[in-house]
């Protein structure tokens, strides 16, 4: 079965995920939901902004070459599931 290619993430749905979770305190599941986005995703980017201290205040005024710069490789730090097979023993 053939990967889906990933869609490149725009700076306005980036912008949208961090207002949902910075300015609303909205939870990762939440902010995914409403957003059509993995909560990896939405968990992704707000440790990246958190990391660098940045308010929402901070990230609302940053410009789109910013604000994509700010989240890319965001996914790296992004935890690695354990994945189990049925029946195996932990």
């Amino acid at each position: 079965m053939a990967r889906k290619r990933k869609k490149e993430m725009t700076s306005q749905k980036v912008r949208e995920i961090l207002r949902l979770g910075l300015k609303n305190q909205l939870g990762y599941r939440e902010v995914s939901r409403s957003c059509a986005v993995s909560h990896v995703t939405v968990w992704a980017y707000l440790k990246q902004v958190r990391e660098h201290g940045l308010s929402w205040a901070e990230v609302s005024s940053l410009n789109e070459a910013q604000l994509l710069k700010l989240v890319r490789g965001a996914h790296r730090c992004a935890p690695n599931p354990i994945k189990r097979r049925p029946g195996s023993v932990v």
